[in-house]
């Protein structure tokens, strides 16, 4: 089962470098939050994509639970 990812704040590594790694790893960025979404990654001053995630009860992680899953 491919997760899938999605990003909102500003993180303190490059997003694009995550991006990459979770492609890599077989995994998929969602452009959106919608019940097939899985983590959503949250940096600082994240937007409405967190309320919507909340909502949806979406697995909220920051930058150093993500880099753990990814074992970076």
């Amino acid at each position: 089962n491919k997760k899938t990812f999605l990003f909102t704040g500003s993180l303190g590594i490059s997003i694009n470098k995550i991006e990459n790694l979770i492609r890599k790893l077989g995994g998929k960025i969602l452009a959106t939050v919608s019940s097939n979404l899985d983590y959503l990654i949250v940096g600082k001053n994240p937007g409405i994509k967190l309320k919507k995630a909340q909502a949806l009860d979406i697995k909220i992680i920051n930058e150093e639970e993500v880099l753990k899953l990814l074992k970076m």
